[in-house]
């Protein structure tokens, strides 16, 4: 008897990550995060911290904090284990030389609902 797949519902995690298009349009902005962050988010990864001792040489035991990859600052959102409401804050860079002007775009997985603010924002060149 052949292999059967079981069918069910999809859920939003069947849907993968979504990302920020921050290159749409001419816009040039940049997601900025740094060593820092992201030795704080592997030392919560329960494992990796002699991973990253025995490629970097250096020890993530010594940052006092851990941040979630909701919490890096990537234009990709992933949020493991969704069961309740979350705040997930972005901060965008202008890196032109003029102001520019953002409008936010979005489509929401089946099962969730989102709400994003600001919808519309303006940011001058250098500016957060």
């Amino acid at each position: 008897m052949p292999n059967q797949m079981k069918i069910t519902p999809t859920t939003p995690f069947d849907m993968g990550s979504g990302f920020v298009n921050a290159t749409h349009h001419r816009i040039r902005s940049n997601f900025r995060f740094g060593y820092d962050d992201y030795m704080s988010f592997l030392r919560g990864i329960n494992g990796s911290q002699l991973v990253v001792l025995n490629y970097t040489g250096r020890s993530c035991r010594t940052y006092n904090y851990t941040i979630t990859g909701a919490d890096l600052n990537l234009p990709s959102i992933t949020i493991a284990k969704l069961n309740q409401s979350k705040t997930v804050q972005r901060t965008v860079t202008n890196i032109t030389g003029k102001d520019e002007y953002y409008s936010v775009g979005w489509s929401t997985p089946y099962g969730v609902s989102i709400k994003v603010s600001p919808t519309h924002f303006s940011i001058a060149s250098g500016e957060k």
